[in-house]
């Protein structure tokens, strides 16, 4: 049966496993006491945001969105004082560096650092600096790698480059994630430096495909704890101080550092280190002397690189027992094998190195053909042959090749893989010519254009110069009109005829307010032409209302623009409503509607009087006033006086009765503006002041 070793390691431990493993990975004096659980939560946006709440503090700090640095930034230093929690959250962050610089990492940690991904599909990238990589884990941080990728990240080109991903003076734990495509002199993804005596942990993650002189995966001078994860395709293209390992370099201290302590390299759980290629052999795992600090776990493969025979570790009966190391443990070396001696592992010469085989699924993609193709299994150890393709080409297509090669290439399988499909026309593209046609225009005809059948063309500008009198109005093809960047589908020469039209004059439509006030902004309209007459904008006289413009008939929405004109605004004066009061007395007054601004002549009251009352007058208007002036609605209340202060006759009231009450009264009911008191003009009591009130006036008076 056939199957992919990296389905059988399970699933990469816990943040929090990582941080409470007491057994073979971290010894106990490095517990992580000082990460504190709560936080402030802060969503970043941008390069200043980030740099900005990852200074201090202790944050949980999420990318809301890609983020991409200027060249001229600097790194994002992580303070002593900071505990400090990054998400990647699914987004990016993008160092953009385009050459080495000094100031080319992103992160530099003196602090308590975890970068994790919950959406997944998270990045680091970008950085490229003189010495180091993308993120300086400095003697005093603590850098956890809990999920997420760094990749695509360089340290220099040459020298002293180290740590394409990581270069690590401090604890450096990786619990989940990826190292992948990282590139440096040494330590393609993790530099651990012996002068500060830096400590890695690897519990669980993938370290893949990076580059590098040696170490592609990582070169250890100091403290290195394998417990879980992968490293696997990383490359080393040597050689570096005479080292030449592509997987994890701990090289011997050849020059008696006293801080360079390569030969702790310890191994427990599940580990694969396995599939790492330096020029045409594999060279996984180099190492003075491997520690056994834990018991080795079903699925841990581990490649080991020796040049010569005995022993390559400590501790190994300690935790294995009598168990076989060749079941965990193979030569990269092909002048050995690996066997148990004394209660180690060692390297016996002869018998053939082994060789630990990974095996891949190649799966096959019909990029829009049909069909299927059945998965096949490529090894670590041989090439792969692409095969003949047996999907259904799209209509018009046949196969050209796949995105890894022809049909029956040998190629290099590293990991999982999905080859795509390419294909190819079968089809004869036919051209077809776009040209344009002046049509009595003048000037630089735009060029002709050659098209493939059934393209999308965009119809040009025109730049001609037009006729007299005329503008451009298009371009004919057929019976269809296009404008200018309209897009058409060729499926033959195609002739673009200039279209013109009679020039446009436009007219001046003004607006006068005409009592009215505020303003009313001209408009331009072209002269012929339809044009609506507007809403009015102008704020009516007092008591008046809009009543149309004077252009037009009555009812017309629409008038024809033959020149300049002015629309004046006409007004209607509001009807009011005067309605009456009794005040006390009896019977109804009908309401009248009065224009605003008219003389209303004070009506006869008609309501019955209250018992011993008699009317007096109206409560508008002075004193025996006639008329009033309509300015809105008003209610005219009767007003009543005691029925025995009334004196019939004494017109003028000054307590007689003689010709010249009959003079007043008479000067009253023609129009005149005299004052009399009504209730003694009445006469009759019939509640008006008329002509048969001066006859009884005058039969009272020739009475006496």
């Amino acid at each position: 049966m056939s199957f992919s070793l990296k389905k059988l390691l399970g699933k990469t431990a816990s943040v929090g496993a990582a941080m409470a493993i007491a057994v073979g990975l971290v010894p106990a004096s490095t517990g992580l006491g000082s990460i504190v659980a709560s936080a402030d939560t802060f969503t970043v946006y941008s390069w200043s945001d980030l740099k900005s709440k990852l200074s201090s503090g202790t944050n949980t700090v999420i990318l809301g969105s890609n983020i991409t640095a200027s060249s001229s930034d600097y790194a994002i230093e992580i303070s002593k004082r900071a505990n400090i929690t990054l998400d990647l959250n699914g987004c990016t962050i993008n160092r953009n560096m385009g050459s080495a610089s000094s100031f080319g990492q992103i992160f530099v940690n003196l602090g308590n650092f975890t970068i994790k991904d919950s959406k997944g599909g998270g990045k680091i990238t970008g950085a490229w600096h003189t010495t180091i990589g993308a993120i300086k884990n400095e003697k005093s941080g603590t850098l956890t790698l809990a999920g997420g990728t760094i990749t695509g990240n360089t340290a220099g080109s040459g020298g002293n480059a180290d740590g394409g991903a990581i270069n690590n003076d401090g604890k450096f734990y990786m619990t989940g994630g990826t190292i992948t495509g990282n590139k440096a002199v040494r330590g393609g993804g993790i530099f651990n430096d012996a002068n500060a005596g830096g400590e890695v942990y690897i519990s669980g993650g993938t370290i893949s495909d990076n580059q590098a002189l040696t170490g592609g995966g990582i070169y250890n001078q100091s403290k290195l704890y394998i417990s879980g994860g992968t490293i696997t395709g990383n490359i080393a293209t040597g050689d570096a101080y005479g080292h030449m390992i592509a997987g994890v370099d701990s090289p011997k201290n050849d020059n008696n550092d006293p801080y360079y302590t390569a030969n702790y390299t310890y191994i427990s759980g599940n580990p694969v280190i396995t599939g790492n290629h330096a020029q045409g052999i594999d060279t996984n795992l180099s190492a003075t002397a491997v520690t056994i600090n834990g018991a080795l776990k079903t699925g841990a493969k581990i490649g080991f690189y020796g040049t010569t025979a005995g022993t390559f570790t400590t501790g190994w009966s300690s935790y294995m027992g009598t168990a076989s190391p060749s079941a965990y443990f193979s030569s990269d070396n092909s002048s050995f094998s690996v066997t148990g001696s004394g209660g180690e592992a060692a390297l016996t010469a002869g018998g053939g190195g082994q060789t630990v085989t990974e095996y891949y699924t190649v799966k096959f993609d019909a990029n829009g053909g049909s069909g299927t193709m059945k998965d096949m299994i490529a090894s670590s150890d041989s090439l792969f042959t692409l095969p003949v393709c047996s999907f259904t080409a799209p209509s018009g297509m046949t196969f050209d090749s796949w995105d890894l090669g022809a049909e029956n290439k040998s190629v290099k399988i590293t990991k999982d893989t999905t080859v795509k499909a390419i294909w190819k026309s079968t089809q004869t593209t036919t051209y077809y010519t776009v040209s344009y046609a002046a049509n009595g225009g003048t000037g630089q005809l735009p060029l002709a254009d050659t098209v493939a059948a059934g393209s999308s063309y965009t119809i040009s500008d025109c730049k001609l110069t037009p006729p007299s009198g005329k503008t451009f109005a298009g371009w004919k093809c057929g019976s269809t009109t296009y404008k200018a960047n309209d897009k058409v589908t060729v499926n033959s020469d195609m002739t673009m005829t200039a279209q013109w039209a009679d020039a446009v004059t436009y007219c001046t439509v003004s607006f006068a307010s005409n009592g009215g006030s505020g303003t009313m902004q001209s408009v331009s309209v072209a002269k012929g032409s339809s044009y609506t007459l507007p809403s009015c904008g102008f704020t009516a006289p007092t008591g008046y209302d809009f009543n149309g413009w004077d252009k037009g008939t009555a009812g017309v929405t629409k008038i024809t623009i033959t020149g300049n004109v002015t629309l004046t605004a006409q007004w209607k004066a509001k009807t009011y409503t005067v309605t009456f009061a009794s005040n006390g007395g009896s019977g109804t007054m009908n309401s009248v509607p009065v224009t605003y601004g008219s003389k209303y002549t004070l009506p006869a009251c008609t309501f019955k009087a209250p018992a011993g009352k008699v009317f007096s007058k109206w409560d508008k208007g002075a004193a025996n006033t006639t008329s009033i002036t309509i300015t809105g609605n008003v209610t005219l209340t009767a007003q009543w006086t005691d029925a025995s202060a009334v004196l019939k006759g004494d017109v003028n009231g000054d307590g007689e009765i003689g010709m010249k009450d009959i003079t007043d009264l008479q000067r009253y009911v023609n129009g005149w503006d005299v004052t009399i008191v009504i209730a003694n003009a009445d006469l009759n009591g019939d509640g008006e002041i008329g002509m048969k009130d001066i006859t009884d006036l005058q039969k009272l008076v020739n009475s006496k």
